[in-house]
């Protein structure tokens, strides 16, 4: 419960966007306890969050909708039917019905299609702009919030930024972030699961985050987690360390004992 908490100097805020793996958050808890020396409290909360932005449903719909809407026989079906096309320019699903109705009426094989096809769009990935994602969990956030605060969101849809098809996190400095462990999962990217691999990934996502979320540029040093990966193996690649000079750094400005980076063999 967010309001009861007391936090000494600064304390990590971990707080779930939507429906989680809580026991991957619990586990990320204690790695961070145990690597910064910081207090970690989880907040679950229970809002609801926006709904996606972007989806394979929506694209294909705004791909198709034009010709179809143009094709002479739909205008002429649509008048017949007494159905109002414009409305049909912004209500999706209105849309698809329509579509079907039309396709029963004149090509039973291609209504079977296309409903199928409009059935598996659904099922494809549906994203979340940081943004919202991020506005959201400011106003879960504001009314309990301190500003020793380290605010992190925890989320398991997957996330994009405007130039961007997807992101692993987004960060405003001083401010909060938000880490996505979607594309983490052997799921997503067709991998046997693995508990231990899927638990790195966030915990060097955090640590990247945790860096910028304190004010600092991104490291440019290949053994450090803070280095910006181009995709998921070169994040397999990072270490589950900071480097000396971001280690420091962070101890400087929040007065703690981080664990130095282990000894070369």
């Amino acid at each position: 419960n967010m309001e009861k908490a007391e936090f000494a100097s600064p304390t990590v805020v971990l707080v779930t966007i939507g429906e989680v793996n809580h026991l991957l958050v619990l586990e990320l808890q204690q790695k961070i306890n145990e690597y910064t020396g910081l207090d970690v409290v989880i907040f679950s909360e229970a809002g609801t969050p926006p709904p996606p932005d972007r989806s394979f449903f929506t694209s294909e719909i705004k791909r198709m909708r034009p010709t179809i809407l143009a094709m002479p026989e739909m205008v002429a079906w649509l008048k017949s039917q007494s159905i109002n096309a414009a409305a049909l320019k912004t209500d999706n699903e209105m849309f698809v019905k329509t579509m079907e109705r039309f396709l029963e009426e004149n090509n039973p094989v291609a209504a079977r299609g296309f409903k199928t096809n409009m059935d598996l769009a659904r099922l494809r990935l549906q994203q979340w702009s940081y943004d919202s994602l991020r506005d959201y969990l400011i106003a879960m956030a504001a009314p309990h919030r301190n500003e020793k605060w380290l605010l992190v969101g925890i989320t398991e849809f997957d996330m994009y930024m405007a130039d961007t098809n997807y992101v692993f996190a987004g960060t405003n400095p001083y401010g909060q972030a938000i880490i996505s462990y979607r594309r983490f999962l052997g799921s997503f990217n067709h991998e046997p699961q693995n508990r231990r691999r899927l638990l790195s990934r966030l915990f060097k996502q955090f640590l990247s985050v945790f860096g910028l979320l304190n004010g600092m540029k991104r490291c440019t040093f290949p053994d450090c987690a803070r280095i910006f990966p181009r995709n998921i193996a070169e994040h397999d690649e990072k270490p589950e360390y900071l480097c000396d000079e971001c280690r420091q750094t962070l101890e400087k400005l929040l007065n703690i004992r981080i664990q130095p980076r282990p000894a070369r063999h």
